[in-house]
């Protein structure tokens, strides 16, 4: 697997109220071509990437599925 940059994600426990606490991690950027990869010759047969939609709260989660800071794959065996 190939490595790439890492960078700093940093998000709040309430956005309301940053003060009431925040958690960092380190993300790395990995083309889906990369995970794809990765994944079948891990052994899964069927690779697919599956869109974020808001099935509730349409509204207030709107911007985070426009965004599209996560995703989700679904990888059979």
């Amino acid at each position: 697997m190939r490595r790439n940059t890492p960078f700093m994600v940093e998000a709040f426990t309430n956005v309301d109220d940053p003060a009431a606490g925040a958690f960092e991690f380190t993300n790395y950027h990995i083309t889906m071509e990369e995970y794809f990869e990765c994944l079948k010759e891990a052994g899964f047969k069927s690779v697919r990437l599956v869109p974020l939609e808001a099935s509730e709260q349409k509204e207030f989660l709107q911007d985070f599925v426009d965004w599209q800071p996560a995703m989700v794959i679904e990888a059979l065996v």
